[in-house]
């Protein structure tokens, strides 16, 4: 009988542990009515809503291009879906990877239009569980590295010796990262990692934490053993050693005002990357996926330099 008053209450919290890990699971990895976080009049409170016209401005340059949908197969058998807007004598291409359930239009906004002003093509992925592109499950970066690599190689084969870009904003952001410690076409001449974050684990944490004042433990720890069984990867995946053996140039973006992720983790990523040609842009105005909104030129400059491989 004692045993069953030991083991009952262990029993109930380790059901209640898995239950409530579920539940944390579908709110921040399942997927989502993409209508509901994509749309133009539905940033929220998001710091990006205060420049609602050039999002705006945006969406509506990008539907008067001619885009041409491109499909990919990921290695877990899933079709992905891109945009391919092609400029008549490109430079190369830029690769573009929004952040967590929105869009290349949302979070890459005026930096679309400003590309193509400089020469490139653009490929506007639909990042799983996103968009047009199957999967019910984002996996912060991990398994949409895998995505990025087999978007390179797919443009390589088709701009030739062309040299191409990899630009994530956010989740986008650390997908271009991890991808640096993959197999990229030789033709992947620059990253551009914006407010992006170091492991899964550390904004699944930031996040719990800015909303509520309750300990993330013991939870947590049901959460990471949910999502090895759900999704197979490790929550604890860190894109700093993805970056340690990296020789691509990169540019590390942050703003200081940022309160969704950090600005000391694009720091620990930039001082963890072995890449010779590695730059650290902080912007003191900036806020969440806002840097290149500020009017501070600099975030333009250091793009340049990027692409023209000073």
């Amino acid at each position: 009988m004692l045993a069953v008053y030991v083991i009952a209450p262990i029993f109930i919290f380790i059901v209640a542990m898995f239950i409530a890990a579920y539940c944390f699971v579908s709110l921040a990895c399942k997927r989502k009515d993409a209508k509901k976080y994509v749309g133009v009049n539905m940033l929220g409170p998001s710091p990006r809503l205060k420049y609602q016209n050039e999002i705006a401005q945006s969406y509506q340059w990008v539907a008067n291009m001619s885009c041409i949908p491109l499909q990919i197969m990921s290695k877990d058998g899933l079709k992905l879906y891109a945009r391919l807007i092609e400029h008549d004598n490109a430079k190369g291409c830029v690769l573009l990877f929004h952040g967590f359930r929105s869009s290349p239009e949302r979070d890459l906004n005026i930096m679309i239009p400003y590309l193509f002003g400089k020469g490139y093509s653009l490929l506007l992925c639909d990042m799983r569980a996103h968009g047009k592109s199957e999967g019910n499950y984002m996996t912060y970066g991990v398994y949409e590295s895998d995505d990025c690599v087999l978007w390179a190689k797919l443009m390589a084969e088709r701009f030739g010796d062309k040299l191409l870009y990899l630009y994530g904003t956010s989740m986008g952001a650390a997908t271009v990262m991890f991808a640096c410690g993959k197999d990229l076409p030789n033709s992947v001449s620059g990253v551009i990692a914006d407010c992006g974050f170091t492991r899964p684990w550390d904004i699944l944490i930031r996040s719990w934490k800015r909303k509520t004042k309750i300990s993330p433990y013991p939870l947590m720890y049901f959460v990471w053993l949910l999502i090895r069984l759900i999704c197979g990867y490790d929550l604890r995946i860190s894109t700093q050693t993805a970056l340690k053996n990296t020789n691509i140039p990169i540019l590390f973006v942050h703003g200081q005002k940022d309160i969704t992720i950090l600005s000391h983790m694009t720091e620990l990523n930039y001082a963890a990357c072995g890449s010779l040609k590695k730059r650290l842009l902080l912007l003191s105005e900036g806020e969440h996926c806002t840097n290149f909104l500020i009017g501070d030129m600099k975030y333009f400059s250091t793009v340049d330099t990027l692409l023209e491989g000073e």
